[in-house]
């Protein structure tokens, strides 16, 4: 019986500017998947924390300065000799104009366009994740009432998820369209309004607004 594979914790930074483009670090020679895109950052032991690695890492590849970071996603990623646990921050405030430290290639690069190649796959689920707006919420009209949730809709929400269990597919795909047609008339200044429903596979594309995958998506 083989031992388990080796655990390394990874710190990485999602820096993303004000119109949602996301810095990526090609990697640099010599190293494992040289010349594969990837999301700044590196490995760190027991002795560091988390936060201060991503610091740390970011000065050394990018020579910008952290000044506001917050955990975000984690996961961890299977390699053929080892095991990767992956610690995403989405950072928020940094200073310094990013470079590459190891002679490196950076660039900004826009999540919706796909078009950065060769990638490294352990990020490709975070890059994509970063499209998503910052704030969500789920539908909760049990306790709330409907008016008091359209009311919430209108004060910045970007993300919405409709959680009806309790009703049939067919009221479900009836009230996201209720909520399709109010993000329509009165959608708040440069919002971008998503309709995920929690079960789309039951009414995929009923509630209108469009469809991405299996997933009914309404974006004004």
């Amino acid at each position: 019986m083989t031992g388990a594979k080796p655990l390394a914790n990874v710190a990485v930074a999602v820096v993303q500017c004000g119109d949602g483009r996301v810095l990526l670090a090609e990697r640099p020679r010599g190293k494992i998947s040289s010349g594969y895109s990837e999301l700044p950052g590196g490995k760190f032991n027991a002795v560091e924390k988390s936060g201060q690695a991503l610091a740390r890492k970011l000065q050394e590849e990018t020579g910008i300065k952290l000044d506001c970071a917050y955990p975000w996603i984690t996961y961890q990623h299977e390699y053929s000799d080892k095991r990767a646990r992956l610690q995403f921050f989405r950072v928020t405030a940094w200073n310094g104009a990013p470079h590459g430290c190891d002679r490196q290639r950076l660039s900004w690069e826009d999540p919706e366009a796909g078009t950065v190649a060769p990638f490294l796959p352990e990020n490709a689920l975070v890059l994509k994740a970063s499209r998503l707006p910052a704030l969500c919420t789920i539908t909760n009209v049990a306790n709330w009432g409907v008016a008091e949730f359209h009311g919430r809709l209108e004060r910045g929400v970007h993300l919405i998820q409709v959680r009806k269990r309790e009703h049939a597919p067919g009221r479900r795909a009836q009230f996201a369209r209720r909520v399709i047609a109010r993000a329509a008339t009165t959608p708040p200044a440069g919002c971008v309004w998503q309709v995920v429903p929690v079960d789309p596979e039951a009414y995929a594309g009923e509630a209108g607004g469009g469809a991405n995958g299996n997933i009914g998506v309404a974006i004004l």
